[in-house]
C-alpha cells in the first residue's frame, strides 16, 4: 500500500517598505509625454507616445531597443503586465517583453486600440479596454489569451458602448460601459453587474471597491457614498494615492485625503507601485517617485487552508506579493510559479494530487 501524501503549510514573511509623503523627481531621458507605467518582473516600464523607458529602481531610467517593424511608429496607448510579460499597446501594434529590455512583436486580431486604455489580468487572461473591433463594427474589450500573442475581439458584449476601464477583481473581471459595470470570469462571457457609472477603474482594499466617493462591498453590485471626494488611482502599502493634475493626494481609507508636494508642475497622468516604490509619470517625460520610507507594519502571517487535499487558499492583503514553494524534504524550497500580487480578498492555488510525500508553503513581502 502506499503511503498516504503529507502536506504541510506554512507562512513566511519579509519586511517591506514604502512611503506616501514625500517625493522625488527622477530623470527619464526623455522629454515625450509619459502616458502610461506598469511594474513587473522587478522593472517598472513606462510608455510615451512612440517609446518605452524602462527601469529596475524607479531611480534610473533608461530606453530599451526596439525591434524593426513598420508599425513601430503607431502612437502607444498604454503598457500591462500581466501573465509573466510586459504588454506595450499601440494603436495598430501591440509588444510583448518578459524583462522590460527586449521587445518582440505581437499580433492585432482586427483590433484598434485608443489612448488612455486599461488592462487587467486573471488567470493568464488579459482584458484590454477601449478596444474597436474592423470585422465586428463595434467598440468591444479586446482579449489576449494566456500564453498568447495576439489581442483579439470579445464578440457579444453586451454593450454598444465603449468599454472605458477594466480590472480583475478577486476571481472575476469587471468592466465599466455607459452607465453600466458588467462582470465576467473568463473575459468571454459577461453578465450585467450594476447600473453604475464610474469613468475610473475602482480600486481595490480588503475585497472592497472605492471610487469616486464611493464604496461597494459586494463586488460592484451596490455602492455606497461615503462623503470621501477623489478619484484613488491605486491601493498599496497601506494607502489610496491620487493625481490630480501636477499634485499628488494620498488616503488611508479614501475618506481623509492630503495634498503633497509633487516636486513639479507637470500633470501625471498615471501611478504604480513596485519595489516598495510609487512612481508616477507625466508630461514632458516627468517621473516622481515616493521617498524611500518607512516599513510596513509587520504583515499578519496569511490564514492558509487546503481544500480539496491540494488546493490552497490564503487571505491577501493589498500591496504585497505571494509565492507558493513545494519541498520534498523542508530543507530544498522550489516555487511553483510566478510572484502574485495580493487582492485583498482571497487567493488559491491548486495542484494535482500524487502519491509523493509534499510539503508546501505561502511567502509573502
Amino acid at each position: 500500500m502506499k503511503p498516504a501524501p503529507a502536506f504541510l503549510i506554512l507562512a513566511a514573511l519579509t519586511a517591506a517598505a514604502h512611503g506616501q509623503t514625500d517625493w522625488l523627481v527622477r530623470t527619464s531621458g526623455t522629454t515625450e509625454r509619459l502616458v502610461s507605467v506598469a511594474y513587473g518582473a522587478g522593472v517598472f516600464l513606462a510608455s510615451s507616445q512612440y517609446n518605452v523607458v524602462s527601469s529596475g529602481d524607479g531611480v534610473t531610467w533608461t530606453k530599451p531597443e526596439w525591434p524593426e517593424s513598420e508599425g513601430r511608429r503607431s502612437e502607444l496607448t498604454g503598457v500591462h503586465y500581466g501573465d509573466g510579460r510586459f504588454m506595450v499597446f499601440a494603436e495598430g501594434n501591440i509588444w510583448f517583453s518578459a524583462d522590460g529590455a527586449s521587445l518582440s512583436e505581437g499580433h492585432m486580431g482586427g483590433v484598434w486600440t485608443n489612448d488612455g486604455l486599461t488592462a487587467a489580468t486573471l488567470n493568464g487572461v488579459t482584458v484590454v479596454s477601449r478596444c474597436y473591433s474592423y470585422g465586428l463594427n463595434a467598440a468591444v474589450p479586446g482579449r489576449i489569451a494566456s500564453g498568447a500573442q495576439t489581442l483579439e475581439p470579445v464578440a457579444g458584449f453586451p454593450s454598444s458602448e465603449r468599454v472605458e476601464w477594466v480590472m480583475a477583481a478577486g476571481d472575476e473581471f469587471l468592466a465599466g460601459s455607459g452607465q453600466a459595470i458588467f462582470a465576467s470570469t473568463d473575459g468571454l462571457a459577461w453578465t450585467l453587474r450594476s447600473r453604475t457609472s464610474l469613468d475610473r477603474a475602482p480600486v481595490m482594499n480588503d475585497g472592497a471597491l472605492y471610487q469616486d466617493g464611493t464604496k461597494s462591498e459586494d463586488a460592484g453590485r451596490t455602492w455606497t457614498y461615503i462623503n470621501g471626494g477623489g478619484w484613488p488611482h491605486v491601493h498599496a502599502a497601506g494607502g489610496f494615492v491620487s493625481l490630480s493634475g501636477d499634485r499628488i493626494r494620498t488616503s488611508p481609507d479614501a475618506v481623509n485625503w492630503t495634498d503633497r508636494e509633487s516636486g513639479t508642475t507637470d500633470a501625471l497622468n498615471a501611478i504604480t507601485f513596485g519595489n516598495n516604490t510609487f512612481v508616477a509619470v507625466g508630461d514632458g517625460g516627468r517621473i516622481v517617485t515616493s521617498a524611500a520610507a518607512n516599513p510596513l507594519p509587520p504583515a499578519a502571517a496569511p490564514g492558509v487552508e487546503v481544500v480539496e487535499s491540494l488546493t490552497l487558499k490564503w487571505t491577501s492583503e493589498s500591496g504585497r506579493w505571494y509565492a507558493v514553494e513545494s519541498s520534498a524534504d523542508m530543507t530544498r524550497w522550489t516555487r511553483t510559479g510566478e510572484r502574485m500580487p495580493g487582492t485583498g480578498v482571497l487567493m488559491t492555488r491548486a495542484f494535482e494530487r500524487t502519491a509523493a510525500r509534499a510539503f508546501f508553503r505561502v511567502t509573502v513581502e
